[in-house]
């Protein structure tokens, strides 16, 4: 049925398993199909050029190949079922469009059975708003995602390898998750965004290793499991943006007290709301009188986390007063609205 200009409808029936290729390719006007549930293979080019055909939402739940350019120059809006595929078709660029016209399609759902987006498999699918089922993907191909410039946070929880600019051009990419499993993240990836715009989130332990052409001036923050600070601050290329560097502490809302004992002193207190063994910001916000918790303390060395108590406005007599020990309190840090009211300077203050 190629090249059948006068083709506007077209019913399939319920039985047929396979679309072969070219079967409908270049018909220009055909604007109506529809695609029974027993479709399991549609070949190479099957609907390309069929640019008057416009899909919803494209379901085939029990589909097992899908061929390259399949539905090229077709307006799909969303993919929501992709069945038993195990492989998506390889990408080539300009010249490829598996999934329909690249400024149409806003949404993918990828099978659980997928793993792998191969080499520019969606680069410049410029509508793409969300690819659903990402992080259950193991590996991002060469510029795999080269120019998805309207889809803001991508979670790749699973992949281990991010290929040479796999999210290279994702101008609207504004919250990036790497998952524990991450081992390496090839060259040119971090291209082409907007400077201080993407909040990385690294779950490994061990840094990935990170290849010296990215440019992570993109990231607004890098955010890194609390006890690798100091080897992501160290690693290969990785320390050029120390400064950038910080716990996960303060990307779920946690303080990171750097004194210990400091923490302990406010859980005793009974500062943690929910008990969860932290201080978070609100709680903090929450306090409206330190008292006199410190007072007579002989391990605190150091509480400049104390400016993010945000609803203390004053500071009552006595509240650090008899700080004695070996280690005595050598830092505090206010926010700007504390006032201090009623301190004095005891033989054993510093």
């Amino acid at each position: 049925f190629g090249a059948c200009g006068n083709l506007t409808h077209v019913i399939l029936p319920e039985t047929i398993t396979s679309i072969s290729k070219y079967s409908f390719s270049n018909d220009s006007n055909l604007n109506s199909i529809n695609f029974p549930q027993s479709i399991t293979d549609i070949e190479n080019e099957a609907f390309k050029n069929c640019t008057s055909l416009v899909i919803e939402d494209l379901s085939l739940p029990n589909l097992e190949t899908l061929g390259q350019n399949a539905f090229y120059g077709v307006s799909i809006k969303k993919i929501s079922n992709l069945g038993r595929l195990t492989a998506l078709p390889s990408g080539g660029g300009t010249a490829v469009q598996n999934y329909g016209k690249k400024d149409v399609l806003e949404e993918v759902v990828l099978p659980e059975t997928v793993t792998e987006i191969p080499s520019l498999s969606f680069a410049n699918y410029i509508s793409l708003l969300s690819i659903i089922g990402i992080d259950k993907v193991t590996s991002l191909g060469d510029r795999s995602l080269d120019g998805c410039s309207s889809i803001k946070e991508l979670l790749l929880n699973s992949v281990v390898t991010l290929d040479n600019s796999a999210i290279i051009g994702m101008t609207g990419l504004r919250k990036l998750v790497l998952g524990e499993n991450c081992t390496t993240i090839n060259q040119y990836n971090f291209w082409g965004m907007i400077t201080n715009s993407v909040e990385l989130l690294s779950m490994a332990i061990t840094p990935p290793s990170l290849a010296g052409n990215n440019n992570m001036t993109f990231c607004s923050a890098i955010y890194v499991p609390d006890a690798s600070v100091d080897a992501y601050n160290t690693a290969t290329n990785w320390s050029a943006y120390a400064y950038r560097i910080m716990s996960m502490f303060y990307y779920l809302g946690y303080i990171d007290f750097a004194d210990p004992n400091v923490l302990q002193v406010l859980l005793d207190a009974g500062y943690d709301t929910d008990a969860d063994g932290k201080i978070s910001m609100e709680e903090a916000a929450a306090v409206t009188s330190i008292g006199t918790i410190f007072g007579g303390n002989n391990v605190v060395t150091s509480f400049n986390e104390f400016k993010n108590f945000t609803g203390i406005t004053a500071i009552p007599t006595n509240a650090f007063r008899n700080l004695t020990g070996n280690s005595k309190l050598k830092e505090l840090s206010l926010h700007p609205k504390a006032k201090i009211r009623n301190t004095h300077k005891s033989k054993n203050n510093d």
